[in-house]
């Protein structure tokens, strides 16, 4: 069931069963948000996740276990606090380093997901921040835009339905990849009523 626009007239190259209904502008809670989160840690678990890491590399596991002998007198070769102040200074400066290069994540996600898409709904178009896409959404991009989230090529205005997409910033690949919408044009506008088919499997060669 598609509510607001009504696309018609499926592509020959798109199977017609197992079709599966999406509503347009009723989010579902039950599916995955749009918001980027690449960051490692929280303020919460910044510290034992981080010591638990740099405790997994075997050189920062090898000097705790000398300061741990060093504080047997029967092994006790250097003072006690010489030998408690390099892995300490070793891990302080690890941890100012993972916390900056999380903080760095976090203010990339933030500009991702800040970021403006034109959604389609019943009662028109408007702007939608990235991360405030949901699943059902029917989001407009032009031509040399972004794409906000995993989306399915519903209408393009080339008669045959076909676009040409770059996938740079995923595989580093700079050529173009040829895809091809499920519908070739959008014949009515009525409430409701359209089942829209996945997407066709992969052709393998």
């Amino acid at each position: 069931e598609v509510v607001g626009p009504c696309f018609m007239q499926t592509h020959p190259d798109v199977p017609t069963s197992g079709t599966r209904t999406v509503i347009v502008d009723r989010p579902n809670p039950a599916h995955e948000s749009n918001v980027v989160n690449t960051t490692k840690y929280t303020l919460l678990s910044f510290l034992p996740k981080n010591l638990f890491e740099q405790f997994h590399r075997g050189a920062n596991t090898y000097f705790v276990f000398l300061v741990g002998i060093n504080w047997f007198n029967e092994l006790n070769v250097y003072q006690r606090e010489l030998t408690v102040f390099p892995i300490v200074f070793v891990l302080m400066v690890s941890a100012i380093k993972d916390a900056g290069e999380d903080w760095r994540r976090r203010r990339v996600d933030q500009e991702q997901n800040s970021r403006l898409a034109l959604r389609v709904s019943p009662s028109g178009t408007r702007e939608t921040h990235w991360r405030d896409i949901r699943v059902g959404d029917v989001v407009v991009v032009r031509k040399d835009e972004a794409v906000p989230a995993d989306l399915l090529i519903v209408e393009v205005p080339n008669p045959d339905g076909s676009c040409f997409v770059s996938t740079m910033s995923l595989d580093g690949e700079t050529n173009l990849k040829p895809r091809r919408s499920i519908f070739r044009r959008k014949v009515c506008q009525q409430p409701a009523g359209t089942t829209i088919p996945p997407p066709p499997p992969p052709k393998h060669s």
